[in-house]
């Protein structure tokens, strides 16, 4: 997969576009996504100087969109960290998500790679907010679990005052540690960071109730029962059987159904 990181200036010239699941357009360049395939239509410089030159329409681009296969399974999903970011007073299209350090540095995300430190499989997400003095900053990063969140933002919060572009306010909420700064006050970046909360999805798949089949003594107790069962079941069937017969003989003597005589044992005397 292609990440791009778009330059602060650019991007709030862009323009978002319907084609493939998400596009944006800036000049004479559209980028877009479908699945897991990044797209970037661009026209060259020696184009630019032809008259005519344009950019492919929106319904040429989505009917390429349209072509590319389609990803299924939890491949297919969305990263869920961009969905914490609070959408109260978000400067529009300033959201960034990064998964690696040249992607940090190339967005400008107040936090060095080594405080971030992707090794941990953290993910980041950056966005602008409009605050009473200016422009503040609200990065995102999600690691793996909430212990490895908490070391990161100690150690954090212990080189807070070194950082460029103090004050920084932390929070961390489960795995996700929450970084404000810029020019904010602190009142206002405490609000912002109270709307920051990790909320877990939980999915039971396993068995609250332990298994009859791993049951050593319920397995003997229904083994049991069920000879017993068989047993009940010959006895009754032996019973009704031997009534059967005895009820015929009676009501029918020296017919086929009285086979009280037909049952002699031929003896052969070989003395």
């Amino acid at each position: 997969m292609v990440r791009l990181a778009w330059p602060r200036s650019r991007s709030r010239r862009c323009a978002r576009k319907k084609i493939g699941d998400l596009a944006v357009s800036s000049g004479s360049r559209v980028v877009f996504y479908r699945g897991n395939i990044l797209l970037e239509a661009q026209i060259e410089a020696e184009a630019k100087s032809k008259p005519g030159a344009a950019l492919p329409s929106s319904n040429e681009l989505e009917a390429l969109a349209k072509t590319l296969p389609p990803i299924q399974g939890n491949r297919s999903a969305l990263p869920t960290l961009p969905g914490y970011l609070p959408r109260q007073s978000l400067e529009a299209n300033t959201e960034r998500y990064i998964s690696g350090p040249v992607a940090l540095e190339r967005a400008a995300v107040p936090l060095p790679a080594r405080l971030v430190d992707f090794g941990k499989d953290a993910e980041v997400v950056l966005a602008k907010y409009k605050s009473s003095l200016g422009e503040a900053s609200l990065t995102l990063i999600e690691y793996p679990t909430p212990q490895i969140a908490a070391e990161q933002v100690r150690a954090m919060q212990a080189q807070a005052t070194t950082l460029p572009g103090g004050p920084f306010y932390f929070k961390r909420t489960g795995p996700i540690v929450a970084a404000v700064n810029g020019q904010v006050p602190s009142t206002e970046a405490e609000s912002l960071l109270a709307s920051v909360n990790y909320h877990a999805e939980i999915t039971m798949n396993q068995s609250t109730k332990p298994n009859r089949k791993d049951n050593a003594a319920e397995f003997l107790v229904g083994l049991i029962m069920l000879t017993a069962a068989v047993v009940l079941f010959a006895f009754m069937f032996g019973f009704f059987f031997g009534g059967l017969k005895v009820a015929m003989a009676r009501m029918f003597p020296n017919t086929v159904l009285d086979r009280t005589h037909a049952g002699e044992i031929i003896r052969l005397n070989l003395r």
